[in-house]
């Protein structure tokens, strides 16, 4: 079976590499669980996917989080267009019913991106849960955090 644009993206988790030089790295995290009792989406995922009624549900959540990240600008005031030199979105489980969604984003400028990644990290977190709500409406998304700045005015890890 030949390899479909989402096999690619799902494979290079969205890693964009668009230039060179000292990049100010963002990174956040969200979590995704459910309450007990309700189905684990962990058990849902057959090779390296869920799908759901409306498709793939990890490929279309990196799309939407790569897409935020870009238009940040549009969604939050006083946010600025910027040139982003990289974005990589990874989604991956740490239990039986945690998921994390990670959006790292990079940037060669004196400005951050930290609300570039934390829309990514948020939209792509979203996505998930409308793409599972038929499944499970016991989906909740929490803390949402900075977990690291290299770069601009200070660093944070």
């Amino acid at each position: 079976m030949a390899e479909t644009l989402f096999d690619k993206i799902w494979n290079q988790h969205i890693i964009s590499d668009l230039g060179d030089g000292n990049d100010l790295i963002y990174i956040d995290r969200i979590f995704l669980h459910e309450r007990t009792g309700s189905v684990a989406l962990k058990s849902l995922v057959e090779d390296g996917e869920i799908e759901s009624k409306k498709g793939p549900v990890l490929t279309t959540a990196i799309i939407a989080g790569t897409q935020a990240v870009k238009k940040t600008h549009d969604l939050i005031p006083f946010c600025h267009p910027l040139s982003i030199n990289s974005c990589d979105i990874s989604i991956d489980f740490n239990d039986e019913s945690n998921l994390i969604v990670t959006c790292t984003v990079g940037i060669d400028a004196k400005t951050g991106v930290e609300m570039e990644a934390l829309t990514g990290v948020s939209v792509a977190s979203l996505t998930i849960y409308d793409m599972c709500k038929s499944i499970s409406h016991e989906i909740v998304i929490s803390d949402i955090q900075l977990l690291e700045k290299t770069g601009g005015k200070s660093d944070i890890s």
